[in-house]
């Protein structure tokens, strides 16, 4: 007995090895292969911050988090800052930092199936997620520390739960954290709070109430888990807060999202947005042709895998029960957590003003990077159960998982060698020049309403070109405030307060963003495309262009002349 443990474990650690070796490999080809379709433009800021704090910090070590929920943007900058000490400054150790992330979710993914499945399921649950889908895979290099690694958080919860309901991690250690995972994935994203809102619906369908002493170990592991997100808030008007509730229809989020009503959301979300964001997240990689048939043959094999997981589900409990007794969780109840995770986050995005921008691309589906991840985990337990079966169903399950497999592979190839519209260098040069760019953006985004602490910490930069980088940036987020509201008047009244250069290099941000944007809504009008959305956008930025124009001609040619944006 004590062999064929070891015999199963040794299995399993080279089964997981080889996995991470696929993982790593192939993602590290693509970075240093096609460098350009790996890239995206807020990684620069966790750049030059790394740099900063290897070099000389300018700020305190809190105010580096990127945005007012990112938590993890924090963590993420840390991390770069670590490999950029070690291995030296280039993309290839910033994406490191991602990688990193990508292998202790392939990690948990594996060993919440290994544990609560099979081995089979976990091997299949790896598999899928080194394949794909797409989003995944791009997802997998992308240096953020938000969404991506939330189902990281998600799925440490998920193994911790399923433990506490089989008793096996049932102790004032297993409660501790399970609040601890929860609290500090709140921090990286408050999307992790959907994964446990589902375990503690779950919880009550499946196991008694917890015990007092329990709920307090787990409040007590939450609050420190939750420490570095009420520092941040505590000393920044608890914007945390403000941001989330701002996607439910409160307050004035600076994401323009066009309004949609309920019907149409949900009919768009699984007739568009889910395929489109699973199997093709850039438009531009694939002709509208290759597009159809990679989310047919993503779609319909990981379709048929969930239904047969709700079958699976649905007769388990009308079988059995939903309580669940001591001992090791049959596969439906285990299962259940998945589906009540699904439920939720599909009410919650309905409930919410988020709506997914495909022109984005990778980054406009970034609310599907957690439940695609957690969603891998009853769609590889119907493939393993189905390849063990005889006949037919052994047949379908092969053919199924290899439609899906290939249909995810050749998505994320063409999701690497996609056409970029700018070939952007890579050196060290580029990437900090981009980085305060960028800086300037995440400055506006964070202290919009009181703009004189944005361009405070914009002074703070010492070398004159960067800093005149995040002036631009802090223009680039005017603008994009200005599409959401059509009002400029606050925002130029901040731009009058500023002496020469700092204005000019505002000014140069918000003509160069406006210019950028009239060009994209312009070719959506020309190929009849445009929303009405979209024209009256047009006829704004249109006239808030001719008025920067005005304003520029009087700028000094000196300073006109380092309008110069690299991104």
């Amino acid at each position: 007995m004590a062999d064929a443990a070891r015999e199963s474990r040794s299995r399993d650690a080279i089964q997981l090895g080889l996995l991470a070796v696929l993982l790593v490999s192939t993602r590290i080809t693509w970075v240093l292969v096609w460098p350009d379709s790996a890239v995206y433009w807020e990684e620069g800021y966790r750049w030059v911050a790394a740099v900063e704090i290897l070099e000389a910090p300018i700020q305190p070590w809190v105010d580096y988090q990127a945005d007012t929920y990112q938590g993890g943007s924090l963590v993420l900058i840390f991390l770069i800052a670590g490999l950029f000490a070690v291995f030296g400054e280039s993309l290839l150790a910033l994406k490191c930092a991602a990688l990193i992330g990508a292998v202790a979710t392939l990690v948990a993914l594996y060993a919440l199936c290994r544990l609560f499945f099979s081995s089979r399921a976990a091997l299949w649950a790896g598999i899928a997620y080194v394949a794909g889908p797409p989003l995944l895979a791009h997802s997998a290099l992308i240096v953020m520390g938000s969404h991506g690694e939330s189902a990281l958080f998600s799925l440490a919860q998920l193994i911790l739960f399923l433990g506490l309901v089989e008793g096996r991690f049932r102790s004032p250690g297993g409660w501790i954290a399970f609040g601890f995972v929860t609290g500090l994935g709140a921090w990286f994203c408050y999307t992790s709070g959907l994964s446990a809102v589902a375990c503690g619906i779950t919880w009550l369908l499946l196991a008694r109430l917890p015990r007092p002493a329990e709920l307090a170990a787990a409040a007590s592991g939450a609050l420190l888990g939750l420490g570095p997100w009420l520092l941040y808030n505590a000393q920044h008007d608890f914007v945390g807060v403000v941001r989330v509730v701002e996607l439910f229809g409160a307050g004035d989020p600076i994401d323009a999202w066009e309004p949609v009503a309920l019907p149409e959301k949900l009919w768009l979300f699984f007739a568009r947005d889910l395929p489109e964001g699973l199997a093709l997240p850039f438009r531009e990689a694939a002709s509208s042709g290759q597009a159809r048939w990679l989310k047919l043959g993503l779609m319909l094999p990981l379709g048929a895998a969930w239904i047969a997981s709700i079958v699976r589900v649905v007769r388990g409990i009308r079988r059995d029960g939903l309580r669940a007794g001591p001992g090791r969780l049959q596969t439906h109840r285990a299962e259940l957590v998945f589906w009540v995770y699904a439920g939720i986050f599909l009410a919650v995005y309905l409930a919410s003003r988020f709506v997914f921008l495909a022109e984005k691309g990778g980054h406009g589906y970034r609310l599907l990077l957690a439940p695609a991840t957690l969603m891998l985990v009853p769609a590889a337990v119907s493939a393993a159960r189905g390849l063990a079966a005889d006949g037919a169903p052994r047949a379908l399950a092969a053919a199924g998982v290899a439609v899906a497999l290939t249909a995810s592979l050749a998505g994320g190839a063409l999701v690497a060698v996609r056409p970029v519209e700018e070939r952007l260098g890579h050196d060290a040069v580029a990437h900090r020049l981009r980085g305060h760019l960028v800086r300037g953006v995440l400055l506006h985004r964070k202290y919009e309403r009181d703009l004189s602490q944005a361009f405070e910490q914009a002074r703070r930069v010492p070398d004159l070109r960067h800093r005149f980088r995040a002036f631009q940036g802090i223009g680039w987020g005017m603008e994009y405030r200005y599409e959401g509201t059509g009002e400029f008047e606050p925002a130029l009244r901040a731009v009058d307060t500023l002496v020469l250069p700092e204005g000019a290099a505002v000014l140069s941000g918000l003509r160069w963003t406006a210019g950028d944007r009239i060009a994209l809504l312009h070719a959506r009008r020309e190929a009849g495309t445009a929303s009405e959305r979209d024209l009256v956008q047009l006829d704004r930025l249109r006239r808030l262009y001719d008025y920067l124009e005005k304003r520029w001609d009087k700028i000094p040619l000196a300073l006109r002349m380092t309008d110069r944006i690299l991104y």
